[in-house]
């Protein structure tokens, strides 16, 4: 359905309300088979599918698909971003191998290493000035949190930039009304990213300026099967650009 109503409007043949019909029936089958569950039907497939519905049928198309739209927008973008690096994770993976690697050795740790250790957990990147950290076991573990922590913020922006570029080549730009429905597009991504990066526990902000920068920068990934379009390149490098400077 999707696919024909693109080909009937620029082939000026679209019959708008046969093919609204058309579009609310397989909408339909798809909600009563659980919308954004549904393992059949991707969600890069329902966003391209409400996006094309939303530019090329009318207002009344426009009003019914837009929402369906967005809310599967969120829902892409949320199943990428929930999984998130965490500080205490990996905190306390390092606390756990520093104490299976003493006991191995046969050193046991003191109260002082230990409570050090558990406190390591509760720290935030770059606040060991906020714990007694005189203990060379207590300085290497904070290190390799730290470390272990930075590797695993840059490898998540690395993937949201890839994973919002990779739907860009699955929603072609020819095939969206960019002007309306492209920056609504946009827009909304943008806004989910933002409300996730802010829920709790929070993100250093370096993860969000990197995210912004690299839609900025707007360069393509590693993707074998498409290049980011130029209409997408250039309203993500406007938006982002412009939620760099309000970070400022």
């Amino acid at each position: 359905s999707g696919a024909r109503v693109i080909f009937d409007f620029w082939a000026d043949a679209l019959n708008v309300e046969a093919a609204r019909g058309e579009v609310e029936e397989v909408t339909a089958r798809l909600e009563e088979a659980g919308l954004g569950v549904c393992k059949e039907v991707p969600k890069v497939t329902l966003i391209w599918f409400f996006a094309a519905a939303a530019s090329f049928l009318g207002e009344e198309g426009r009003n019914s698909f837009l929402p369906r739209l967005e809310s599967c927008l969120k829902s892409f973008v949320e199943s990428f971003l929930v999984r998130r690096p965490s500080w205490e994770r990996i905190g306390s993976d390092v606390a756990q191998s520093v104490r299976a690697r003493s006991a191995a050795s046969g050193n046991e740790l003191t109260k002082d290493m230990l409570d050090g250790l558990v406190g390591l957990i509760s720290l935030k990147p770059g606040a060991s000035a906020s714990l007694d950290l005189n203990g060379r076991v207590e300085k290497d573990a904070y290190e390799t949190t730290l470390n272990m922590y930075n590797e695993e913020c840059a490898r998540y922006s690395t993937a949201v930039v890839q994973g919002i570029q990779t739907m860009c080549v699955d929603v072609p730009a020819s095939q969206v009304d960019m002007e309306d429905v492209g920056s609504i597009v946009v827009d909304t991504i943008l806004a989910e990213v933002a409300r996730q990066l802010a829920a709790e526990p929070g993100l250093e902000p370096e993860v969000a300026r990197s995210i912004y920068a690299g839609l900025a920068v707007g360069q393509d990934s590693d993707m074998s099967h498409g290049s980011f379009h130029d209409e997408w390149r250039k309203r993500f490098r406007v938006r982002a650009r412009a939620l760099q400077q309000e970070d400022q």
